[in-house]
């Protein structure tokens, strides 16, 4: 960045600061954050409606929209904390009315509309949930009061009370009310569901947004786009104005951080282009995702996939194409090794009394102790003048359980990410180098294997160690992993459930390691694809074949255990975590 424009970003910031308005200093001390209380309320909502329900800060007061419940980022107007909270409660409770009573339009409208109607239909909305909570009614009054109040002591506030008691209405188009459709079935059962290393990059976390538009890529454009210059010497950001150019992958983000937070990502491009920055943000896709129908001509295994809304199979849907890695990084493996030498020693003794068990071995030259049928037959031998056999002693000695173990590693792009300042594949790979290291000791039989997609007709799934090869001389392969592509988790379920229904042995084990919910390309997203993995893994129970996964993302609780089941998952923020985790699935296993 020239001197020039750092002046100008430097300015620019002061100028922003003083724009900001001035809060109340008993208003600031006792607002409350979206970020300190989302988990609570993303139970509340998920027990209010039996969905999976995520919560999402709004870019103004929010409102509800299929699976997400927006909430205003920061809320202070009830001036005490107690207030504050009662104030994101009730919210919840509210848009959980609105979510009953299908409130949302089915076209375009101005945004004053959309707050107005939603003001109209409050009575209705607030009816409906004092009559299945009658707690609720003072709640509403308590928060209604304060909002008041507020308004009463700072008039530039008071035409926009409304706007923070009910939100908004948003509209949904076609695939929005279908996958609306999907969420209301708990309700109507009356159930509640429980090689190299890549570059650095770049990631920064983004507001959320509310309504976008995702637009293809006018490739053509982008050929026939002339470069103009205006001859400002400062860059900015601009939304979309309909011109396309080239996407060059360059890293920039942190010169234009300031200027991302402000641009207004109501359209977006989907692009196939690898990156080196990373900007987060949630949003609501106004178009609904792609349904992408690509053909393979290569070999391919044929799976089929679930479809929970119309509660069949889609019969050989996705195609997993599949490869061995035969590249290597044992430096990266051996400093891992050597980094984690305490936990794996620690990792080694926990796991000992669960993977090994005793058996005693008699009529021994030596051992442990005499082995008395031994010691009398051979005194009976010498009264009758036989010479007496010399194995006179047992030992009792450690046999390894029958154990069949396969790893499942989510490579897609995501795990190129960060968590608590880590990247999520690096702690993918500490942890399997670690647990492999263990069961290598335990002569268990194990298999690593790695998957990403690109749509249901591209899954891509990798063996980096079989079952019949030896971890010495394959754990190099461990360090070459990289990230690619979306998350389809059903297909490679059924692929490694397969794999593992062709080995011998007494417990088998499927290990899923990832970071996030399913997601793809095409069509793989919320309730339709979690449903798919919870089909997969009754699937593998079926052939008695124990399924639990590690989940590297702390967002994970809000929708794992749709999946996998209270007890069939655990959270891990650092390799050091997993000797406890694995403990808990060893004694799961072979109860």
């Amino acid at each position: 960045m020239d001197w020039d424009q750092y002046i100008f970003k430097k300015i620019n910031g002061i100028v922003q600061e003083i724009r900001k308005p001035k809060l109340n200093p008993i208003e600031e001390e006792n607002r409350v954050s979206l970020v300190e209380i989302k988990s609570r309320l993303t139970y509340l909502a998920q027990l209010l409606t039996g969905s999976a329900i995520s919560i999402l800060p709004a870019e103004t007061t929010g409102g509800w929209k299929g699976a997400q419940f927006f909430l205003p980022a920061s809320y202070g107007r009830a001036m005490d904390k107690e207030g504050n909270l009662d104030f994101y409660i009730y919210r919840v409770f509210y848009m959980y009315g609105q979510f009953r009573l299908k409130h949302f339009y089915t076209n375009e409208t101005s945004e004053k509309e959309a707050y107005s109607q939603s003001v109209n239909k409050s009575k209705e909305v607030l009816k409906l949930i004092s009559n299945e909570f009658p707690l609720f009614e003072s709640l509403f009054d308590s928060v209604y009061k304060f909002e008041k109040a507020y308004c009463e002591s700072n008039p530039k506030s008071a035409n926009d009370s409304d706007a923070w008691l009910y939100g908004k209405w948003f509209v949904f188009n076609e695939q929005d009310i279908e996958d609306y459709q999907k969420l209301m079935q708990p309700i109507q059962k009356q159930t509640v569901a429980m090689d190299k290393e890549k570059d650095e990059y770049t990631e920064i976390e983004g507001k959320h947004v509310e309504d976008t538009t995702v637009l293809q890529v006018d490739t053509k454009a982008q050929e026939e786009y002339t470069m103009t210059h205006n001859f400002e010497k400062i860059e900015t950001l601009d939304s979309f104005s309909g011109r396309w150019r080239d996407f060059d992958g360059s890293d920039d983000m942190d010169e234009h951080e300031e200027a991302l937070r402000e641009l207004n990502l109501d359209q977006l491009v989907r692009v196939d282009s690898p990156v080196h920055s990373i900007y987060r943000s949630d949003f609501v896709n106004a178009m609904g995702l792609m349904n992408m129908d690509n053909t393979i001509t290569h070999y391919h295994f044929s799976y089929p996939e679930w479809h929970e809304a119309n509660r069949v199979y889609r019969e050989d849907y996705c195609k997993v194409i599949y490869e061995r890695h035969n590249y290597s990084q044992t430096d990266y493996v051996q400093n891992v090794i050597e980094k984690n030498k305490v936990g794996i020693n620690r990792l080694t003794k926990n796991s000992e009394k669960y993977l090994s068990e005793y058996f005693v071995k008699k009529r021994l030259s030596n051992g442990d102790e005499p082995d008395l049928d031994a010691m009398v037959d051979a005194y009976v031998d010498i009264r009758t003048g036989k010479t007496p056999s010399e194995n006179l002693y047992i030992s009792k000695r450690k046999k390894s359980k029958d154990i069949a173990i396969l790893v499942l590693v989510d490579c897609s792009l995501s795990t190129d990410g960060y968590t608590n300042n880590q990247r999520i594949l690096d702690l993918e790979k500490e942890a399997i180098i670690m647990a492999s290291e263990v069961w290598n000791r335990f002569e268990l039989k194990f298999q690593i294997d790695s998957f990403s997609s690109h749509t249901h007709s591209q899954c891509f799934y990798t063996t980096y160690k079989g079952f019949h090869e030896d971890w010495k001389l394959t754990k190099g392969r461990i360090g070459d992993m990289q990230s690619s592509g979306y998350t389809r988790i059903g297909a490679a379920l059924r692929h490694a459930t397969y794999l593992l229904d062709q080995v011998k042995a007494d417990k088998k084990w499927l290990l899923l390691l990832s970071d996030g919910k399913p997601n793809d390309y095409d069509t793989y997203e919320g309730d339709y694809g979690i449903y798919d993995v919870k089909k997969a893994i009754q699937e593998a129970s079926q052939k008695s074949i124990f399924t639990s996964a590690i989940a590297i993302d702390a967002n994970a609780k809000f929708y794992f255990p749709k999946m996998f089941g209270i007890n069939g998952y655990t959270i891990l923020n650092h390799p050091s975590q997993l000797s406890e985790s694995l403990t808990k699935f060893y004694i799961n296993l072979i109860k």
